[in-house]
């Protein structure tokens, strides 16, 4: 990937994760709300396949940990293994 691909990728992952932190937080169906950062590892996946996919998810995860209260690295692992699974399904 070139630099601006990677910009553009950073730029997609701040704005989910700011969409993320100010309105979809608020948005609850009983305790469970939605997680835009696992939809971006997917459309990376999709997108990118699934080695460069996987990094966005890694990436997008890392992102995402910073503001849960959980294990640090989980959504970092989940987020790359959904890429990846995603992209190795669709590349074929």
């Amino acid at each position: 990937m070139s630099a601006g691909n990677w910009v553009r990728t950073g730029v997609v992952v701040l704005v989910a994760l700011t969409l993320q932190q100010t309105v979809l937080v608020h948005i609850t169906a009983g305790r469970i709300h939605p997680e835009v950062m696992f939809l971006v590892a997917v459309a990376a996946g999709y997108v990118a396949g699934p080695g460069r996919g996987a990094v966005i998810g890694f990436i997008a995860g890392i992102v995402a940990d910073l503001f849960v209260p959980t294990t640090f690295g989980m959504s970092a692992l989940v987020g790359a293994v959904l890429a990846y699974c995603v992209g190795v399904v669709t590349s074929g």
